[in-house]
């Protein structure tokens, strides 16, 4: 849950790197899938610090009888600024918690997100039929690839990952890192391949069609 704040404050403050209402939009188009969680990172304090330095230029350049307004606002863009930058913080924080939390327990990181996923998608007493399910495709493996195979490089014709997309390239749909991030895998599985199977709509029926061929 704290991945994907992250990623939306990220998505904030970009689209405020520009004055410009075009750049800014084609920022907030590409951002999420184009940037790595580190480059983002790297990048929140100092996109959000340049539309903050945008603004107080233009109050500068403004013509002296507005004089009152420009004093009202930049202490506002500074106080603002400074939240920002707190929040920047704590959101660094929470990812550095997260990769520790990965790295310990990979397993139980992953089911941690696709409980909260499901959530998200109504499907909240649904996980144990997905639990289920990725248990016997891939055994919470994130890069496991059909046939026994672990290979976090791997971009052939065979099942890969958590659900065991085939070709696993189909789960790049919903984020560039699909061969290691078990939250874009489960994105994939959970928002698109489920309710659009036409053999299943929901975890649990889903989880039935399994039982009686062993595939899904």
């Amino acid at each position: 849950m704290l991945g994907a704040t992250c990623a939306i404050v990220a998505l904030f403050l970009i689209a405020g790197f520009s004055c410009s209402p075009r750049a800014t939009a084609s920022v907030e188009r590409g951002a999420y899938n184009n940037q790595t969680a580190a480059q983002l990172r790297h990048q929140l304090v100092t996109a959000r610090t340049a539309a903050l330095s945008c603004q107080e230029e233009r109050l500068r350049k403004r013509r002296p009888h507005d004089h009152a307004e420009h004093s009202r606002s930049l202490p506002y863009l500074k106080a603002t600024r400074d939240a920002w930058r707190s929040r920047l913080s704590a959101c660094r924080k929470a990812l550095a918690k997260d990769e520790r939390r990965w790295k310990r327990d990979p397993v139980g990181y992953a089911k941690q997100i696709a409980r909260y996923l499901l959530a998200r998608k109504g499907w909240g007493s649904q996980f144990w039929a997905l639990d289920y399910i990725i248990t016997q495709e891939s055994g919470w493996e994130v890069c496991k690839v059909n046939g026994g195979a672990v290979d976090c490089a791997y971009d052939g014709p065979r099942a890969y990952g958590l659900p065991q997309a085939l070709p696993g390239r189909k789960m790049g749909s919903y984020g560039a890192d699909w061969r290691t991030n078990p939250r874009t895998q489960l994105r994939w599985l959970i928002f698109s391949y489920i309710p659009s199977s036409g053999n299943f709509h929901d975890p649990v029926s889903a989880y039935r069609f399994w039982i009686a061929n062993h595939w899904y």
